[in-house]
């Protein structure tokens, strides 16, 4: 959206400019999705101010919240949290990676214009 409806002074770009995103990783695919063939996930792109992995262990129901923006930082500073140890940031790095191996279809695109 931001390619097409994104340019400098369009009413799109002003109000895209007021907008706080929060993503959702991906870990638990469906048997029907094929995001990871057109690069679309499972982890989020670029453009969020925060993105959230769900990790579910021992320690209970948590998110791991990876900040990208300014307005993120300053939110993330309000909320009760606590920086994650490396072990935690790789486990959720490696659950959205294996969603991507377990996606039920893919998408051809071969011959599709971008």
């Amino acid at each position: 959206m931001d390619r097409i409806l994104g340019s400098p002074g369009s009413r799109y770009a002003a109000r895209r400019d007021g907008v706080f995103i929060v993503a959702v990783n991906c870990t638990e695919p469906g048997e029907t999705c094929f995001c990871a063939s057109v690069n679309a996930g499972p982890g989020a792109g670029p453009g969020f101010d925060l993105a959230l992995t769900e990790l579910l262990d021992e320690a209970g129901h948590r998110f791991l919240v990876d900040v990208s923006s300014e307005a993120g930082a300053d939110l993330i500073t309000r909320v009760d949290s606590e920086r994650a140890d490396d072990a935690t940031v790789r486990r959720a790095r490696s659950a959205v990676d294996a969603a991507a191996d377990r996606m039920g279809r893919q998408l051809e695109t071969g011959g599709l214009r971008s």
